[in-house]
């Protein structure tokens, strides 16, 4: 049994695993490093071309794009 102590926000946790190394691989490779490049894609081109946007606040593309930031960083943190 492994133990892996790490934080979120200030709040201590600890995941315990018989094999956390391959776990972390499996999980590592079953990525699809597509998904992020498609969400930078997609909204990279609502910021070129307004013409584009839907009817929606024309804010909507950068935020996307943080959030898509942000979510592949806590994933691969």
């Amino acid at each position: 049994m492994q133990g892996k102590a790490f934080l979120a926000n200030a709040t201590p946790y600890c995941l315990f695993d018989d094999d956390i190394q391959s776990h972390n691989t499996e999980f590592l490779r079953g990525l699809d490093a597509g998904f992020f490049n498609y969400m930078t894609e997609s909204h990279i081109m609502l910021l070129d071309d307004p013409m584009q946007w839907p009817l929606r606040d024309e804010a909507y593309s950068p935020v996307a794009l943080r959030l898509a930031y942000r979510h592949s960083l806590e994933t691969l943190a």
